[in-house]
C-alpha cells in the first residue's frame, strides 16, 4: 500500500455498507478519498464515527450529467487533492422483481446504475489517468457472484440485475483490452471483485415497497440458509489488488463465504 499513500481515490455508493468500509480502510491506510453517494450528510456521519476525513461528493450516478461533472470538479481540484489514482466504482441498484414482474423503469436505472455509470467512470478516469501521466492508476469494480452464475430458484427477483452484472464482466475485460492497445504504453490495471451476499443494507434497500416486517423476514429466512460476507471481507480484497506491484494485474476475485453460499 505504500506507493498508494497520499493518493486520490474515488469510491462510488460510499455512503453505506461495502463503498463506506472501503473509503474509510483507504482514508486510514492514508489515501485521500473522495465518498460519492446521494447521501452527503452519511459521509460526514463517517468521518466523525472513525476519524477520518473522506471528502464528501452528492451525486446521483444513474444520472450522465452528475458523473461529467463530478470528474470535472475532481480535476479542477488537483492543485488541492492531486491527480485521481484510483476509482472503485462500488454503487450498484436492484430490485425485489421477477422478470415478468419488472418495471421496465426499473430496468432503465439497473442498467444506468450498474453498467453505464461505471462505464462512464471508467471513461472519464482513464482520460485523468493519461492527462496527468498517472501510469499505474488503478480501477475496480464491486461487480457480483451473480456475473459467473445466474440466480438459484427462489432467487428469480435477481435475475435482470444479474444480467447488468454479467455485462459488467464482459466491459470489464473490453476495457483491459482498450486499455492495453493504447499510446503510448501505460500499467493502468482494471479489476474486478465479486462476492456473493453480504450482510449490507441493499438488501433492505433491493426489497423497497415491502413492510419492515417482510424484509427482516426475508433477511433472517436468507440467513439461515446462506452465510453472508462482512463489508471488511470486500474491503480486504481491495487492500490486496492495491498491494500488487504495478505489473500484475488481477482481473477477477470471485469471494464467498465459507458454509453454504450462493
Amino acid at each position: 500500500m505504500d506507493r498508494w499513500n497520499g493518493r486520490l481515490a474515488l469510491v462510488t455508493g460510499a455512503t453505506s455498507g461495502i463503498g463506506a468500509s472501503m473509503a474509510v480502510t483507504l482514508a486510514k491506510k492514508g489515501m485521500k478519498v473522495i465518498g460519492c453517494g446521494r447521501r452527503e450528510e452519511r459521509i460526514t456521519e463517517l468521518n466523525k464515527e472513525h476519524g477520518v476525513n473522506i471528502i464528501p461528493y452528492k451525486c446521483d450516478v444513474s444520472q450522465v450529467k452528475e458523473v461529467t461533472k463530478m470528474f470535472d470538479w475532481i480535476k479542477s481540484s488537483k492543485d488541492s487533492f492531486g491527480a485521481l489514482s484510483l476509482l472503485v466504482c462500488n454503487a450498484g441498484f436492484s430490485t425485489n422483481q421477477t422478470l415478468m414482474e419488472g418495471d421496465p423503469n426499473s430496468w432503465i436505472k439497473m442498467m444506468d446504475v450498474n453498467v453505464i455509470a461505471a462505464s462512464l467512470a471508467t471513461q472519464l478516469a482513464i482520460k485523468q489517468f493519461l492527462e496527468f501521466a498517472v501510469d499505474d492508476g488503478q480501477i475496480v469494480y464491486i461487480n457480483s457472484v451473480y456475473s459467473h452464475k445466474y440466480p438459484d430458484d427462489g432467487h428469480e427477483f435477481l435475475n435482470f440485475y444479474s444480467a447488468s452484472k454479467i455485462a459488467n464482466n464482459a466491459l470489464l475485460e473490453m476495457w483491459r483490452k482498450e486499455i492495453t492497445n493504447m499510446q503510448p504504453s501505460n500499467n493502468i490495471n482494471i479489476s474486478g471483485i465479486c462476492p456473493g451476499y453480504v450482510d449490507t443494507e441493499f438488501v433492505n434497500a433491493m426489497q423497497k415497497g415491502k413492510s419492515d416486517a417482510e424484509i427482516q423476514a426475508f433477511i433472517e429466512a436468507n440467513k439461515k440458509i446462506l452465510t453472508y460476507l462482512q463489508p471488511n471481507n470486500i474491503t480486504d480484497a481491495l487492500l490486496y489488488i492495491l498491494s500488487t506491484p504495478p505489473n500484475v494485474q488481477i482481473n477477477d476475485l470471485i469471494i464467498r463465504p465459507t458454509g453454504k453460499s450462493i
